[in-house]
């Protein structure tokens, strides 16, 4: 960690090697797996290979966070949470309210990322396409870093200061994405206020004006009085005359 880097022979024909050396005089520490400390192969920081153009790949998220870089794609989770982060490649398609790394602060901080296999970083040689968790001593000074696991859908992590589910990662979206729950994240709730009861006044009734009923007066009645005069009386002609009285002469 010095502002001086001195390559030996053809390692300094290596673009890992330069970028690894470069990475101290940045001050970053060494990137290891828990086993070798050079054993975390998703960056810069881990080992270096005899090739001149390749890989193609940064430094990983204790780094970038160590760096400053990303910070408007930052997170830091005291309880819980839960979002897509999106890998650093990625970072261009992402806007204002994403999130690229995730920091869990404790004695040792952990960091959670999705390690994005494109652009400036799809010759990773370890973790592709995965969710990685890694920690380091906390603060943001010199310190090594420790890829603890590599996650898939569905994984679950235990034994960091919160747990940390992969819910899915989504490789057929633009951006990329991989979906994660950290510690006790509680989705919104459904509104404090149950719907109102049932109504305070009746439903209105129907129409208070009914059909106009039936005619208020009655048909005409039959006439009232019998005819005024009976029938015309049979003729009051006497009937006929007798026969002659006087016999013809």
């Amino acid at each position: 960690n010095h502002w001086l880097s001195v390559y030996n022979d053809e390692w300094c024909n290596y673009v890992s090697s330069q970028m690894h050396e470069i990475g101290h005089n940045l001050g970053l520490a060494h990137s290891g797996d828990g086993k070798y400390t050079y054993g975390d192969q998703s960056g810069m920081m881990g080992y270096s290979y005899a090739e001149s153009d390749y890989p193609v790949m940064c430094y990983n998220a204790p780094k970038n966070w160590q760096l400053g870089w990303y910070n408007d794609r930052k997170e830091i989770v005291y309880t819980g949470w839960s979002g897509n982060v999106y890998g650093i490649a990625d970072y261009g398609s992402t806007g204002t309210g994403d999130t690229v790394i995730v920091q869990i602060p404790g004695t040792e901080d952990w960091y959670v990322s999705f390690n994005r296999q494109l652009g400036i970083n799809s010759g990773t040689r370890e973790g592709k396409n995965q969710v990685l968790v890694h920690k380091r001593p906390t603060g943001g000074t010199y310190g090594a870093s420790t890829l603890m696991t590599k996650m898939n859908t569905g994984d679950t992590y235990t034994n960091a200061p919160l747990d940390i589910i992969v819910n899915a990662i989504d490789l057929s979206t633009d951006p990329v994405f991989a979906s994660v729950t950290i510690g006790n994240f509680s989705p919104t709730k459904s509104p404090t206020n149950i719907p109102n009861s049932t109504p305070e006044g009746t439903p209105t009734v129907s129409p208070v004006m009914i059909n106009t009923s039936s005619p208020i007066k009655s048909p005409t009645n039959s006439p009232t009085n019998a005819p005024e005069d009976t029938p015309t009386v049979s003729p009051v002609t006497n009937p006929p005359t007798d026969s002659p009285v006087t016999n013809p002469p």
